[in-house]
C-alpha cells in the first residue's frame, strides 16, 4: 500500500514538473519597456536642489547627471543616501 502510494506521489511529482518546464519555457505573453522619451535631455542644477537638503528633502536620479545611465543613477542614489546618513549622524537628539 505505502509503495503504491509512493509510486502516485512520484508520477503526480513528475507530471506537475512537466507542467511547470512547459509554463517556464513559453510565456503565453511578456513586454519589453525601453524609455527612451524618459531619457533626460540636460542635466539639473544639483547646487540648486541641493538647497533642499537644510529642510531633509534629498534628490537622486539620472536627472541629476544629465544622461540616462542606470549607473548613474545607481551613484547619484548613493551619494544622496550618505548625505541622508551624515544629516542624521549630525543630527542633534531629540
Amino acid at each position: 500500500e505505502e509503495a503504491k502510494q509512493a509510486n502516485e506521489d512520484a508520477e503526480q511529482a513528475n507530471e506537475e514538473a512537466e507542467q511547470a518546464n512547459e509554463v517556464a519555457q513559453e510565456p503565453d505573453w511578456w513586454d519589453s519597456q525601453r524609455w527612451m522619451l524618459a531619457s533626460p535631455s540636460s542635466a539639473v542644477d544639483v547646487e540648486s536642489l541641493r538647497t533642499g537638503e537644510q529642510v531633509n528633502l534629498f534628490f537622486a536620479g539620472d536627472g541629476l547627471c544629465g544622461r540616462g545611465r542606470v549607473p548613474l543613477a545607481m551613484s547619484s542614489g548613493l551619494d544622496s543616501a550618505r548625505r541622508v546618513i551624515a544629516t542624521i549622524e549630525t543630527a542633534p537628539e531629540g
